[in-house]
């Protein structure tokens, strides 16, 4: 099942052995398209991302990044 997310929601980042908190900050009506910002470097594409990615979501339900078609892990985290 393809995980959903929309806007205000909050997900882990996982690229390799780099993780970190983030937070969806814009998001397509399907939840496949989505914006997320974050605290600190990620490393994508043989460089870094500053603070936000845009993220899409294939046909299989793993995310990419836009730009560069890094493979990102992402997961929803639970509200307490």
């Amino acid at each position: 099942m393809a995980l959903t997310l929309a806007r205000g929601h909050f997900v882990t980042l996982t690229i390799g052995t780099w993780s970190c908190e983030a937070m969806v900050t814009l998001a397509s009506e399907n939840g496949r398209s989505l914006i997320v910002m974050f605290d600190g470097a990620a490393p994508v594409g043989g460089g870094l991302a500053l603070g936000m990615l845009a993220l899409l979501q294939q046909d299989d339900g793993t995310f990419t990044d836009l730009m560069t078609g890094t493979p990102i892990e992402i997961a929803r985290i639970r509200p307490v």
